[in-house]
């Protein structure tokens, strides 16, 4: 026997990717340098994304819908060098590089319908009460993972957290507190370098590094 764990949506499209990628390969000195670049756009149309419920006719907690389109774009580059090569020892190098941009280009009147769904990255712990403690943002022209709080102005004399508002004045009251875009989880780029080397044909060692740079982390 199956029974439904959604509500039903008679509006609910598919979702439709649609991508155009660029990209080159190639190897020189025999190979010994080898490589690509790639370049890539992807558009989402009509994402599929469940939410909670928010109409009392409706009987479960969840629902499918169109929640909107977002673009990403990307750059991608990979170098393989094969440094040494001998008898008994091989050494071969490897570097990439990638970047990555998100954008949201329109949310559906079903996502909108519901305001509550913008809020994201809401804080849990001690002394964490209310509805104020949200972190991200989702709204039309902005990246995913967009930090948009309040701006810290300082402590007050007996020991309260104090807020810039929308008056250039402060307060200590998060709900009067001016919010504006403070940061980006999205990292800028991302690179690696890896090595792995061969010896006398039974051993192998490898190690690698990656990094990422530009991702803001909030701190909490």
């Amino acid at each position: 026997k199956y029974t439904s764990t959604y509500n039903a949506n008679p509006d609910l499209k598919w979702e439709e990717n649609k991508e155009l990628n660029f990209g080159i390969d190639f190897g020189v000195l025999k190979n010994k340098v080898s490589g690509s670049f790639e370049y890539y756009r992807r558009k989402t149309v009509d994402l599929l994304v469940d939410v909670p419920a928010w109409l009392s006719t409706q009987v479960y907690e969840k629902v499918w819908i169109n929640g909107g389109d977002f673009t990403s774009s990307g750059f991608e580059a990979n170098i393989q060098y094969y440094a040494l090569s001998y008898k008994d020892f091989d050494w071969k190098t490897q570097f990439s590089f990638s970047t990555f941009h998100q954008k949201i280009d329109r949310l559906s009147s079903k996502w909108t319908a519901n305001s509550g769904l913008n809020k994201k990255g809401w804080l849990q712990g001690r002394g964490l009460v209310g509805d104020q403690n949200w972190s991200q943002y989702i709204q039309e022209g902005w990246e995913l993972g967009t930090f948009y709080m309040p701006e810290y102005a300082g402590i007050s004399s007996d020991g309260k957290y104090l807020f810039y508002t929308a008056t250039g004045g402060v307060t200590r009251d998060i709900t009067k507190a001016k919010r504006k875009v403070v940061g980006h989880a999205l990292p800028k780029f991302e690179i690696g370098w890896s090595n792995n080397f061969n010896i006398y044909k039974d051993f192998d060692l490898s190690f690698s590094f990656r990094a990422v740079y530009g991702g803001d982390v909030l701190n909490v």
